[in-house]
C-alpha cells in the first residue's frame, strides 16, 4: 500500500507553522494532502507550489539543506512533488539532495531537466564507510578542505 505524500508530508512537517504564510489554495492543498482537514484529492500542482511556498519561507530566515535518503522508497506523490519543486529552487537558498540506491522513477530525469549535478559511485564499497574512516574521493575533498561541510564526518571527528 502506497501512502500519497508520505514522503513530502515527513519532510514539510517541521515547516507547517509557516502554512498560514501561503496562498489559500496553496495551504488548503497541503492541509488536504496531509489529512488536515477534509476535501478531494489535492491537485499536485498546488501541493508542489505549497511545499516550494514552505521552503522558500524557511530559507528566509537562513539557508535551508534538504536531504532525502532512500528516494527510491518515495511514494509517486512525493516523487512528483519533490521534483516538481528540486526544479524551482535556482533562485532560492535552498539545496535539496536526493540520496537513492536505483535510480529511476519521477527522479531519474532529474539532473538533465534541472541541470543539478549528479554524482553516482562506482560500487557499494566506494561508499562504505569502515572503522577507519574511508569515504568517496568527493567527500574526503571536501571534508579535508572543509570539515564543516561534511556533517557525517564532522560528527565523527568530535
Amino acid at each position: 500500500m502506497e501512502l500519497a505524500f508520505a514522503g513530502v508530508h515527513q519532510l514539510s512537517a517541521p515547516l507547517l507553522d509557516r502554512l498560514e504564510r501561503l496562498p489559500g489554495p496553496q495551504a488548503e492543498a497541503l492541509r488536504t494532502a496531509f489529512g488536515l482537514s477534509a476535501g478531494p484529492t489535492p491537485d499536485p500542482f498546488l501541493v508542489g507550489l505549497a511545499v516550494l511556498g514552505l521552503l522558500s519561507e524557511a530559507a528566509a530566515e537562513r539557508p535551508l539543506m534538504c536531504l532525502v535518503d532512500d528516494a527510491q522508497w518515495l511514494d509517486r506523490a512525493s516523487a512528483q512533488v519533490l521534483a516538481f519543486v528540486a526544479r524551482r529552487l535556482e533562485a532560492e537558498s535552498v539545496g535539496l539532495v536526493f540520496a537513492t540506491r536505483v535510480p529511476g522513477g519521477e527522479l531519474a530525469r532529474l539532473p538533465e531537466d534541472s541541470g543539478t549535478p549528479e554524482i553516482r559511485a562506482a560500487t557499494a564499497e566506494a561508499t562504505e564507510t569502515n572503522a577507519c574512516g574511508h569515504r568517496p574521493i568527493q567527500v574526503r575533498r571536501r571534508c579535508a578542505h572543509d570539515p564543516h561541510s561534511c556533517a557525517i564526518t564532522h560528527r565523527e571527528q568530535e
